[in-house]
């Protein structure tokens, strides 16, 4: 069976491309909380694959086991990651 890799490829596209964004337009934030903000968010878009792959495959050997199904492992650094740049972001919009 194969992994399923088009939530998580989604995921990491965004981030990503959300990551690039914030530089690629120079937004008239402080530049040092842009480059910070778009930093976590590059590094959260290389996270998620390696963490959906690894909840993909703990999902799998719980359902050979009969075990409990285990929860995601990805939902918690994404929704910090996101949180810290939405504060940077709006830091740079407050100080520029």
């Amino acid at each position: 069976m194969n992994a399923p890799s088009s939530p998580g490829s989604r995921t990491a596209l965004a981030l990503i491309a959300g990551g690039i964004a914030l530089e690629a337009f120079a937004l008239p934030l402080q530049p040092a909380l842009r480059l910070a903000a778009s930093i976590i968010l590059l590094l959260l878009g290389l996270l998620v694959p390696v963490l959906s792959w690894y909840t993909w495959a703990t999902v799998e050997r719980a359902l050979r086991r009969g075990a409990p199904l285990p929860g995601s492992t990805v939902a918690l650094p994404v929704a910090l990651g996101v949180a810290t740049v939405a504060v940077l972001v709006l830091l740079g919009i407050l100080t520029r």
